[in-house]
């Protein structure tokens, strides 16, 4: 999963093991996943470097009544169909059809959830372009005080004018809460202010 660094022969041993044992394979993935995370955060992102400044914010917009949920099961799931738009110097555009955001809730409470979704809009060069936003995260019981769900996006774009920057693995984002769905913050943690 973009930059979590879990080795290819670890990858495929756990997507083998989703494959044969199902639904226990895939909770301990997604467990797996949130250490990895979880000591991501707290060795890089709150040791204060990162930009305190977003460069984009998304505006995400639910509808309430189109979410599927399966809540007797363990770990409960829910998908999220969304739209929205992000107006940026950088990148200006609206959610294509077919966003959503899965998110599994595990026995103890914390809930992985993975949004992918794609824009298309303009560069800043007003060059016509997509961009694709895989962005992870995590939110633990013990994080019920924060106003916002930490996350890593990952972007693909074809414009050729934002693929150099975006393809880094330097970007977090933060997920606020709106009445009408979330705004999602995206940060460089390569930059300083």
């Amino acid at each position: 999963m973009f930059f979590l660094h879990f080795s290819s022969h670890n990858t495929r041993d756990f997507r083998h093991r989703i494959h044969a044992q199902g639904t226990r394979a895939s909770l301990e993935y997604t467990q797996a996943v949130s250490r990895h995370v979880s000591r991501f955060w707290q060795s890089t992102l709150f040791s204060g470097g990162y930009m305190s400044k977003p460069f984009m914010i998304f505006n995400i917009e639910i509808d309430r009544t189109l979410i599927s949920e399966m809540q007797d099961a363990q770990p409960r799931v829910s998908v999220i169909p969304f739209t929205g738009y992000v107006r940026s110097d950088l990148f200006t555009g609206t959610i294509l059809p077919g966003a959503a955001d899965v998110q599994i809730t595990d026995p103890s409470g914390c809930r992985h959830l993975q949004a992918r979704y794609m824009f298309r809009g303009r560069d800043s060069a007003d060059n016509t372009c997509y961009l694709y936003v895989d962005n992870t995260g995590y939110f633990r019981p013990e994080d019920h005080k924060k106003t916002y769900i930490d996350a890593c996006p990952r972007f693909l774009t074809d414009s050729p004018l934002l693929a150099e920057y975006l393809s880094r693995p330097v970007f977090r984002s933060e997920i606020h809460g709106t009445d009408t769905g979330v705004d999602i913050l995206v940060f460089d943690t390569a930059q300083n202010t």
